[in-house]
């Protein structure tokens, strides 16, 4: 057998049992008015806002390196950046699994120095290589009510969201 037939073989059998690793990372759930629904039992004991992410692939993926990009609602349809925060510390979201960050303005793994605005936005994730992954923008909020891709609903951190409605009357 020649070597360029060597490496043909070689390429083939890689190819043959190599495993598809893919992940898929998608802002799954805003609640920036956390009154008393979930409590940071890990770090702060506070009820700080939190964003979820989701994690829809089969492999863990570190969110270090990625960046949030959050623009504050300013009018009916107008939003300006208010902040970009860079993830410096290891925040490993679990193949088919979620992971909650607070902003609740405490810089370390799994919090961010800033806050969310309850007045409605539009945040959007980047991952290492500076390409959007998710976005999601997000109402007016109420105390007690999160806000998902399909609208508001029942807070449902770290678990599947809950049923969503698309309007709120109070």
């Amino acid at each position: 057998m020649t070597m360029g037939e060597l490496k043909k073989l070689f390429l083939g059998l890689s190819l043959f049992f190599a495993t598809t690793v893919s992940a898929e990372i998608t802002i799954n759930e805003v609640m920036p008015c956390n009154i008393s629904s979930y409590m940071d039992k890990e770090s702060t004991f506070n009820y700080s806002g939190y964003t979820e992410f989701y994690n829809s692939g089969t492999s863990s993926v570190d969110l270090k390196g990625y960046k949030i990009v959050h623009e504050k609602r300013t009018s009916k349809s107008v939003y300006s950046l208010k902040w970009e925060w860079k993830i410096a510390e290891s925040v490993v979201v679990p193949a088919g699994g979620y992971k909650l960050i607070f902003f609740d303005e405490v810089e370390k793994a799994g919090h961010s120095k800033y806050k969310l605005d309850s007045d409605g936005g539009k945040l959007y994730l980047y991952d290492a290589s500076g390409k959007m992954v998710s976005q999601l923008t997000y109402p007016a909020m109420y105390t007690h009510i999160s806000y998902g891709p399909d609208g508001y609903m029942e807070p449902s951190p770290k678990k599947k969201n809950t049923l969503a409605v698309s309007n709120i009357s109070l």
